[in-house]
């Protein structure tokens, strides 16, 4: 039972709630009973504090239940939540995987849970190998090998869900102008389920 109480509700209070509640319904029914022994003022103040009791038992279960239907709701959000994250994150992932291929021209790459037993508020570790390097975290790719990974990141968001449209300001900077082609040529792919607004420097954009 204490795992559906509340902090403010603790179990030995309610237990003692209950008890009082049971000796002055038993203090009641011998009023009842033995009311030429009682003096009706003492009756009444039993009677009464009886059903304030109740009615702060019935206060107390009203609260039990509202927090385990408050518990209960956020559990099974929490679950949707976890389902439709994890479906939509394997979609992305498996796209990638492609298009980090397709713009590096080979290699390969992945993206991962910091903590799989915590998705929803854990990290997501960006694993990279452009030809010709070992696996390896973003963070030790070239400015140029960042960029393009961050590019293929948004086109493999992209062709999960198209959205009306993107503004892209300079991502394409640090390319040089072999990768500034790849990536000119896969914009022009998504172009016709999105607008892009496109702020850049380079010519081959």
């Amino acid at each position: 039972k204490s795992s559906l109480l509340c902090n403010s509700f603790p179990t030995k209070r309610l237990r003692l709630a209950q008890s009082l509640l049971n000796l002055f319904k038993a203090l009641s029914i011998a009023v009842i009973f033995f009311s030429a022994i009682f003096p009706p003022l003492l009756a009444n103040l039993v009677v009464k504090f009886s059903l304030i009791l109740s009615k702060f038992l019935v206060l107390i279960i009203k609260y039990k239940l509202i927090n385990n239907i408050g518990i209960y709701i956020i559990k099974d959000l929490t679950e949707r939540m976890e389902k439709q994250f994890g479906e939509c994150f394997e979609k992305i992932r498996s796209n990638f995987q492609t298009t980090f291929r397709e713009l590096f021209g080979g290699g390969k790459a992945d993206i991962c849970y910091t903590d799989p037993d915590n998705i929803l508020e854990c990290g997501i570790d960006i694993i990279a190998e452009p030809p010709g390097k070992k696996l390896q975290s973003i963070t030790l790719l070239s400015g140029g090998e960042k960029a393009l990974t961050a590019v293929a990141i948004l086109f493999s968001i992209l062709k999960l869900r198209s959205m009306p449209f993107c503004v892209l300001d300079e991502i394409e900077a640090a390319l040089d102008d072999a990768n500034v082609e790849r990536y000119a040529k896969y914009l022009h792919k998504f172009s016709g389920n999105t607008q892009f607004i496109v702020i850049t420097h380079r010519r081959g954009t």
